[in-house]
């Protein structure tokens, strides 16, 4: 039995019984971690994770987020995206073969009613960036100037794009007949170095 025991033992003030009893009704006080259900845990911790924007009605997470702007949340020793997480403790289910996008265009929401699953490619369609350009212009199926975009007619630049044949050949011509002057005396003048004997100065 400890030495400086608390006050309040009533009749029992003082002994080792009467110690045990405090203790026992100190414990019986405070809840118990085990006494809350798991589920209503994490809601309680993710709701404290977000504050409300009284304008678009985002719940803005405020917490930890990875590279992407994407809100992230500890689950069961897993990092999940909070906005996942949202949609779960909602107690909604992702359909196979899709994922939620964001219909407020906001990477840090995480209210559900937000939310929405969809495909992949549908979800890259309505992104923003690089890939959502690349998702637009795969639809377009003729150049600027109107030539298709046939297997015949279509060149893939090294960094991946489309480029029109037509177009290409039409650019080229068009840069020779206005450089053709300069192009042919630098031919010339490339000709006559090449002739000139190596001991002349």
């Amino acid at each position: 039995m400890p030495d400086n025991l608390p006050r309040g033992f009533g009749e029992d003030e003082g002994t080792l019984a009467g110690y045990r009893r405090w203790l026992l009704a100190k414990r019986q006080r405070r809840p118990r971690r085990s006494d809350v259900p798991l589920m209503v845990r994490i809601r309680e911790r993710f709701e404290e994770k977000f504050r409300v924007d009284p304008h678009t009605l985002c719940w803005v997470w405020i917490a930890g987020q990875n590279g992407n702007g994407y809100g992230a949340f500890c689950y069961r020793k897993r990092m999940v995206g909070a906005h996942r997480m949202s949609w779960f403790l909602d107690g909604r289910s992702f359909p196979p073969g899709t994922e939620l996008d964001h219909k407020c265009r906001n990477r840090a929401c995480v209210n559900p009613a937000h939310l929405e699953p969809v495909t992949r490619a549908e979800n890259v369609r309505r992104g923003v960036g690089p890939a959502m350009l690349g998702a637009r212009n795969s639809k377009v199926t003729h150049c600027p100037r109107g030539h298709a975009y046939s297997p015949e007619n279509t060149y893939l630049t090294p960094a991946g794009t489309r480029s029109c044949k037509i177009c290409k050949v039409a650019r080229t011509r068009r840069w020779r007949a206005e450089n053709r002057t300069a192009h042919l005396s630098r031919q010339r003048e490339l000709w006559h170095l090449k002739r000139r004997p190596r001991n002349a100065g």
